[in-house]
């Protein structure tokens, strides 16, 4: 019985020595192949290899790309057109000014917008130096900030307040809330 209880010891630490020794082991293996990997993604000379003489003498030349850059100006170059940008300003795209017989004409204001309702929807009026009317056109999709005398598919903005803007649409004028 005590021979067994002996065995069964031995048993033991030799497992437990044995798992210790592997575990050492795969640590030194896990160390060398994270230094194989550092060193070769870090271009280190040693790891790359060496071209003989006549395999550079066998190899065909890349061919050169020549890359012509624009010349770059100083900047008093530059400095006028930066001054002369409002950049705070939306670029004046998709919108055209009429002309000045084609404004509408002076009359009262409809409060109902009624044939602008399906095409064109008030998001937000903006109250500023140069007030602007902040329109979403419904077909296509975009918001459009629009100032006075702007005209978008036929409607041109007339006026702009707080809480409602006044466009002319048809030769008629009518009056658009924000919601």
């Amino acid at each position: 019985m005590v021979n067994n209880n002996f065995t069964i010891s031995r048993n033991i630490n030799t497992m437990y020595f044995f798992q210790k020794t592997l575990q050492r082991i795969l640590i030194v293996i896990i160390g060398v192949l994270m230094v194989f990997i550092v060193l070769s993604f870090s271009g280190s000379p040693s790891f790359q290899r060496d071209i003989s003489t006549k395999e550079a003498i066998n190899k065909p030349a890349s061919p050169s790309i020549d890359i012509k850059l624009a010349e770059a100006k100083p900047f008093q170059g530059y400095a006028e057109t930066i001054r002369s940008r409002d950049i705070f300003k939306q670029p004046y795209r998709g919108r055209t000014r009429p002309a000045s017989g084609q404004r509408a004409q002076e009359g009262a204001v409809i409060s109902s917008n009624a044939p602008l309702a399906d095409k064109f929807k008030l998001v937000g009026i903006i109250i500023d130096a140069t007030p602007q009317a902040v329109i979403e056109d419904i077909d296509k999709k975009e918001t459009l900030f629009l100032n006075v005398g702007d005209v978008v598919d036929g409607m041109e903005l007339v006026h702009v307040e707080e809480g409602k803007i006044v466009v002319a649409y048809n030769g008629k004028k009518f009056e658009m809330k924000a919601q």
